[in-house]
Order: C-alpha cells, then sequence, then structure tokens
C-alpha cells in the first residue's frame, strides 16, 4: 500500500543529489580546470547515480495497479511526468523561444546528453520497471518472490533496450546512459524491498560496510579520473559504476547519522520534494557573475567564483520553482505535475 506520509530523510537525500548536480554544473562554468579536479570527481561519482538509487528506493512507496487498465492509466502518468517537461524546456523554451536548442530530429534524438537527457533516462526506466513489477505480482504466488521476478523482466527489458541501442546507436534516446544508471535503480528498488530485514538481521555490519565502502571511495577519487574513463571498455565501466555505488552507501549513512530537524534539514527536504523543479529551471541560473577569463579553480578567486555562482543559483532556482509551481496550471504544464485530489 502507499504510504500516506513522505518519508523526509528520503527528501532530504534527494535533496542533497539535486544540490550536488546544480554544483557540478556551476563548477564547470565558473571555473578552467574543473573536470580535472578532485572536486568534480566526488561530484561526478555521486550526482546522478544517487539521485536514481533513490528514484528506484521510493518505489517501496508507491502502488502497482491490479489491471491492466490500471497500468496503462500509471505508464500515461508517468509519460507525462517526464515527456512533458521535456518537451515544453526542451523543445518550446530552449528550441523555439530561445534558440538554444536545435530541433532537428539528429539533434533532439542523438545528442540528448547535452539538454534534459535525464527525463528522458527516468520515462525509459520507467516504461520498462513498472510492467516488469506488474507482471511479477501477478505470477509470483509468494510475496517474497516478487523482487526476483520483478529482476527478471527488467533484465529482459534492459537486454530489448541494449538490442534497439545495437540497431540505431546508442547515443539514441540517450540509451547508453540509460543503461548506465539502470542498474543504480534496480539496486535501490531491491534495498527497498529487503531494507527492514536487512537492519534487523545485520545492524551491527551496516556501520562496517558504511565505513569500507567510504574507504574505498575515497581512495578511488584521489588516485582516479573518473570522468576520464572510457565508456567502452566494461573494467572502466564497473570501476566507474562501483566507486560510484561506494560513495552513494557512505554518502547516506553519513547523512543519516544527522538529526532530521533545523532549518536546512527542511531547505535540503524541500529542494528533495521540488527536484524536479530545480533540475528543469537550475540552467536558467547558472554562472551569472561571469568574467572574462575563467580562473582556475583550485585558486582563491576560482573558489569564490564558483561559491558565488553556486549561491546565486540555488537562490534564483528555489525561489523561481516555488513561485511557478505555486500555480496550478504553470505547475502542470511546466512541470508535469498536475493538481492532486483532495
Amino acid at each position: 500500500m502507499t504510504e500516506k506520509k513522505r518519508n523526509t530523510y528520503v527528501d532530504f537525500l534527494r535533496g542533497v543529489a539535486m544540490l550536488i548536480v546544480v554544483l557540478g554544473h556551476t563548477m564547470t562554468g565558473s571555473a578552467s580546470g574543473s573536470k580535472e579536479s578532485v572536486f568534480f570527481n566526488i561530484v561526478w561519482s555521486l550526482q546522478i547515480p544517487m539521485f536514481i538509487l533513490i528514484s528506484g528506493y521510493v518505489t517501496r512507496y508507491s502502488r502497482i495497479p491490479d489491471d491492466t487498465r490500471g497500468l496503462f492509466r500509471l505508464l500515461g502518468k508517468r509519460s507525462l511526468a517526464y515527456l512533458l517537461p521535456w518537451f515544453v524546456f526542451t523543445v518550446l523554451l530552449n528550441g523555439i523561444v530561445l534558440g538554444k536548442q536545435e530541433l532537428a530530429p539528429g539533434a533532439l534524438f542523438f545528442h540528448m546528453d547535452s539538454g534534459y537527457w535525464f527525463l528522458f533516462s527516468l520515462w525509459t526506466i520507467s516504461m520498462i520497471f513498472i510492467p516488469a513489477r506488474f507482471v511479477a505480482l501477478k505470477l509470483s504466488r509468494k510475496e517474497k518472490a516478487v523482487p526476483f521476478v520483478t529482476l527478471c523482466f527488467y533484465l529482459i527489458g534492459m537486454a530489448l533496450l541494449g538490442g534497439i541501442g545495437f540497431l540505431a546507436g546508442f547515443d539514441f534516446w540517450c540509451i547508453k546512459l540509460t543503461l548506465y544508471y539502470m542498474p543504480f535503480y534496480c539496486l535501490g528498488y531491491l534495498y527497498g524491498c529487503f531494507r527492514d530485514s536487512v537492519t534487523a538481521r545485520f545492524s551491527s555490519a551496516i556501520s562496517v560496510i558504511t565505513a569500507i565502502c567510504g574507504l574505498a571511495w575515497i581512495v578511488s577519487i584521489i588516485k582516479l579520473d573518473l570522468f576520464s574513463l572510457s565508456d567502452t571498455r566494461i573494467t572502466d565501466i564497473l570501476i566507474r559504476a562501483g566507486v560510484s555505488l561506494c560513495g552513494c552507501i557512505f554518502v547516506s549513512g553519513v547523512f543519516s547519522a544527522f538529526g532530521n530537524t533545523g532549518p536546512v534539514f527542511r531547505f535540503v527536504e524541500w529542494i528533495g520534494v521540488h527536484s524536479m523543479e530545480v533540475y528543469l529551471l537550475h540552467y536558467y541560473f547558472l554562472n551569472l557573475a561571469a568574467v572574462s577569463a575563467l580562473p582556475e579553480l583550485m585558486t582563491a578567486k576560482g573558489l569564490a567564483m564558483v561559491a558565488a555562482n553556486y549561491l546565486i543559483a540555488v537562490v534564483l532556482t528555489s525561489t523561481a520553482a516555488k513561485l511557478l509551481s505555486s500555480n496550478r496550471y504553470l505547475n502542470l504544464i511546466l512541470f508535469g505535475k498536475p493538481e492532486k485530489k483532495r
């Protein structure tokens, strides 16, 4: 059943992930040499993997319909939530109004990583995961078997998506990125399924695992340039994914030790609840404090420039998100969020 009360800690972690996304985009536009720095290694290893893990985890709070009619209704809602904002911001605003996006099909569908590719990846993952879980619930006689049957059909969906990528090219529809992040989504889902039993049985080992993951993550981000690892070598892909997973486990474990009260927590939690709005809007407020020549990141001027632009981006983005989402029509058209029935 769907839980009525939101998990504020999960929203907080989602907010942390989104703020890291904004930081990464701020760094690359505010200072030169950002991508070669340890700071960018930290940001890049966490930002999207952490968000995708959380997205998979929160499926534990969602209810899958009992019939095919409800299934297609749910798929339609997810399509509205992801594809409408993608169309509005990519085609209408950036393409037609601002002229920043080339609207030729090749540019739109084969170079999505330069724009709002994340929405298309989440939509693709949802179109695979939701039917997989629906079929698993229909076929499984025991509740404990549902996650494993879901995993089987999810892997079949990944294979079919890989086949499309093989035929059309893995840059089409950001298939390469989607396939890379799909395991993170599934791991988040599986952890959500077994979290209670794992916590009850292995509570004493969790802190040890967190510490080991933290050590592995710190050593890796110091010694490896994760951003430069190959996208085609399996070993490099596995190394990058493993480092990101360790980092996500460590950061989540560290934040769990802090209290969930105070204005900072509430603000980051709000960012998590409104992560869609922040993701879509923050591009318009990046690097407003500009200079003719970008300073080096690891200088006082470079760090100050990043800090100033980051503060400006966060404040203006959150303000714009709050104002725009308060109108039910703009909330639907811009962010794909229909007004909830009372």
